[in-house]
């Protein structure tokens, strides 16, 4: 686990990353619903200050990204999934006041698998065994994130707005060009 606070216009911010126990990752990971849960006591003793708090949660599946929601509902500002490069479509503000995502999605190649070279991650699922190595595809890109409001005074969210940008496709909202939104 990682994070760090910093204040920016008068706002206390915290960028927290954890990286869940679905990942494989060299049998390194801990419990992270338990140091997550320790952190977050920690923090409630050193200050009584609020902060807007963003969790990237780094988790293969789905269900180990929600049952993190519903484990720490109402306790940060929101919780972002990633890992799986594919973003998902299930963001929601809860009634305790988390703005949540299971997956943002990657910025990177748009036309691979994942941002890999598809024949090469093709093979890799016809033949297992053998050795793999995930090569970048080349061509258009994309950039996937949220767009997030929040209260100034309580930082829960407001809002919480997918953004998916490809390069070679038109949006009415986001321009490719400059990766802004178009007024």
């Amino acid at each position: 686990m990682g994070s760090r606070a910093f204040q920016h216009n008068g706002i206390n911010i915290r960028i927290t990353n954890l990286i869940g126990t679905s990942v494989a990752f060299k049998n390194q990971q801990t419990n992270c619903f338990k140091v997550f849960d320790d952190f977050l006591a920690q923090l409630k003793e050193k200050s009584q200050e609020k902060e807007l708090h963003i969790v990237d949660f780094h988790s293969e599946t789905t269900s180990e990204k929600n049952a993190f929601l519903w484990a720490f509902n109402g306790q940060v500002s929101a919780i972002l999934g990633t890992h799986t490069h594919i973003p998902t479509n299930d963001y929601v503000i809860t009634q305790e006041g988390t703005a949540y995502i299971s997956d943002v999605g990657m910025t990177g190649p748009s036309c691979g698998i994942i941002g890999g070279k598809k024949e090469s991650i093709i093979s890799k699922f016809f033949h297992p065994e053998e050795k793999f190595k995930l090569e970048a595809e080349e061509g258009p890109i994309q950039l996937c994130s949220v767009v997030m409001t929040f209260n100034r005074k309580n930082y829960k969210p407001i809002s919480i707005e997918p953004v998916i940008i490809r390069e070679g496709f038109s949006s009415d909202k986001y321009s490719v060009e400059n990766f802004s939104l178009k007024n």
